[in-house]
């Protein structure tokens, strides 16, 4: 998101959580699938859709698996952009889960 944020012609706020400086992980640097202000799928579920953005999205995966050992699928969006939101799929999301929480 940061390289989007730099390309972009409008004013960014990068909010850079300290937290989420320690995790490690493959980074696909040729992948350019979403734009800056687009809400991700993050995990698919079909039960409850919970939603949230920054460093809080690593927990609700945590969450979301801790619920899957007990039975119940959780659908995972990440936001990633506050203004403007991308109101597409956490509209389609809820349709098809039912149930929202967000959590910030």
């Amino acid at each position: 998101m940061i390289q989007d944020a730099i390309r972009s012609d409008d004013p960014v706020i990068f909010m850079e959580p300290k937290s989420r400086y320690w995790p490690t992980g493959d980074v696909d640097f040729t992948d350019r699938g979403r734009t800056l202000h687009s809400t991700a799928l993050a995990r698919e579920g079909t039960e409850v859709t919970r939603l949230g953005h920054g460093a809080i999205v690593s927990v609700l995966l945590q969450a979301a698996e801790l619920a899957a050992e007990e039975g119940t699928s959780v659908e995972v969006l990440d936001l990633r952009s506050l203004s403007p939101i991308d109101y597409g799929p956490i509209l389609e999301s809820v349709r098809k889960t039912g149930r929202l929480v967000i959590v910030q």
